[in-house]
């Protein structure tokens, strides 16, 4: 069983202009957005610690909302790589010390006897 484009489309209730018209805008968008990525990596290669947002708000892009610029350069590994705030506190030391009381009674807290 074989069907043509024609009734294809129609199945799905799109017309063939409203392919190639989303066609033809989304090779628009694809372009401009290989622009904006070529701005941002200038921007990021002169500030490496720029954000995203503070990216979409430096470049103002016309053809592309805040939210859909941010999701998309997300997606394109524009994410910043934060640094661990990581520093050790505890030094583990080889120092054993004999248990002094073995063997002694312990009434309360802090308190043995002989």
């Amino acid at each position: 069983m074989s069907y043509s484009l024609n009734q294809l489309y129609e199945g799905i209730g799109i017309s063939k202009q409203a392919v190639h018209q989303y066609e033809r805008r989304q090779t628009v968008f694809d372009r401009r957005l290989m622009a904006l990525m070529s701005e941002a990596n200038d921007i990021r290669r002169d500030h490496p610690g720029c954000g995203v947002e503070k990216m979409y708000y430096t470049l103002k892009p016309c053809f592309i909302g805040r939210d859909r610029f941010v999701e998309t350069f997300m997606q394109l590994g524009y994410r910043l790589k934060r640094k661990k705030n990581y520093s050790r506190t505890t030094i583990a030391g080889k120092i054993y010390y004999p248990n002094q009381i073995k063997g002694l009674e312990v009434n309360a807290p802090s308190v043995v006897i002989l």
